[in-house]
């Protein structure tokens, strides 16, 4: 299957082969469009918001962190908050990314990534691949400053769907919430084959594959330190689709810290994702 030449446009830069292709901003290093095989997999943000449609990257935090509050090795720290008094998802998503496009039919992405409430400074990089009937993401976090720092790392695709299903190739775990959004630590064993059924905006664990099956369709999900997901249905996901998330942490992690990963000076996380649609 060929592989066209990257294009740049005022959009961001398109990937391409064959029939698949995504469409990459460099702010937030974020995908805006994506279709696998000609058939369009995500449903595109209507307002301008990254975590309301395309896949957004969530970084250094994924989720809600409490009240923007936590401490870290015995200090505490304060993250900017939004309208709900929580901070969420982290701030690569306002980060201008550079670009290099290596390989055709692939592009990487990378950014140091510093913000006020945090107790440091990250490089990020992330590579996005196209194949026939795959799309691929790839992601480094280093700790890129002179002490320890905690990491979790999202991503949220919002996946276009009518009807819809999920099962994973081992047991998924649904954890317990208080206060609407934040994992107790309490999970038990759930199935989701009759999910479009509810509305979601809660987490899980399940090791191996993730299967969605929507309109005759297998979209297959495999990830790599991603052990975690959320799932959520709820108004921006427009009644046409369903985020399934990959997380490598539990929401709150800085405060739970199911997942959390502290990183010394210099060394790094890697993590990713792939789809395959049958």
């Amino acid at each position: 299957m060929a592989r066209k030449p990257n294009q740049t446009s005022a959009d961001g830069i398109l990937i391409t082969c064959g029939s698949t292709t995504a469409l990459i901003d460099p702010l937030g290093a974020y995908v805006r469009r994506l279709s696998i095989g000609g058939v369009p997999i995500v449903k595109p943000s209507t307002d301008g918001i990254q975590t309301h449609g395309g896949i957004a990257v969530l970084l250094p935090y994924a989720g809600r962190v409490k009240r923007g509050r936590y401490s870290f090795e015995g200090k505490a720290f304060e993250l900017p908050t939004r309208k709900d008094g929580h901070a969420i998802h982290g701030f690569a998503k306002d980060t201008l990314w550079g670009v290099s496009t290596g390989k055709v039919g692939s592009v990487s992405l990378a950014a140091r990534l510093r913000s006020r409430g945090y107790p440091g400074a990250l490089t990020a990089s992330i590579s996005y691949s196209v194949g026939a009937r795959t799309f691929s993401t790839d992601c480094t976090v280093r700790n890129a400053g002179d002490g320890d720092v905690p990491v979790e790392v999202g991503f949220h695709p919002y996946f276009l769907a009518g009807e819809w299903s999920i099962r994973a190739s081992s047991p998924i775990y649904r954890y317990q919430l208080a206060d609407r959004y934040f994992p107790t630590g309490e999970r038990s064993r759930c199935f989701l084959e009759n999910a479009e059924k509810a509305e979601w905006d809660d987490c899980f664990r399940a090791a191996g594959r993730i299967t969605l099956f929507t309109g005759g369709r297998e979209l297959e999900l495999r990830r790599r330190n991603m052990p975690y997901f959320v799932l959520y249905n709820g108004k921006y996901a427009g009644g046409e689709s369903v985020a399934l998330e990959p997380y490598s942490g539990l929401p709150d992690a800085y405060n739970n810290g199911i997942g959390l990963r502290t990183l010394s000076p210099g060394q790094a996380f890697r993590c990713g994702y792939a789809l395959a649609l049958s």
